[in-house]
């Protein structure tokens, strides 16, 4: 298995939960983060209603919300996929067409 490296840059110019992913200087992917909660994405067969940040997944774009840990175990019993921050980058970057993750 390849594994690509990952360069980590901080850019100021850019919103603090932001994220983009480059390849030969051409965005590729680009998304939100917050560190600090949990991306509850909708599947389109939630049954019950929880309260958070409304958003969009980055990898799928599936209806989403950002929400506390404390929201979590509510959530996944009404039909969420509950994922935490760093799991939401990875699977954007693994979700990355092939075509776009090689080598520069």
């Amino acid at each position: 298995m390849w594994i690509p490296v990952v360069r980590i840059r901080d850019n100021v110019n850019q919103e603090s939960t932001a994220y983009r992913v480059l390849l030969s200087g051409r965005e590729v992917a680009r998304g939100h983060l917050r560190p600090e909660m949990y991306l509850a994405i909708d599947p389109g067969k939630t049954t019950l209603a929880v309260e958070g940040e409304e958003t969009t997944d980055p990898t799928f774009g599936l209806p989403a919300k950002w929400i506390p840990a404390a929201s979590r175990h509510r959530a996944k019993m009404g039909g969420f996929t509950v994922v935490d921050a760093p799991s939401v980058l990875i699977t954007h970057l693994g979700e990355t067409p092939v075509a776009m993750r090689t080598s520069c």
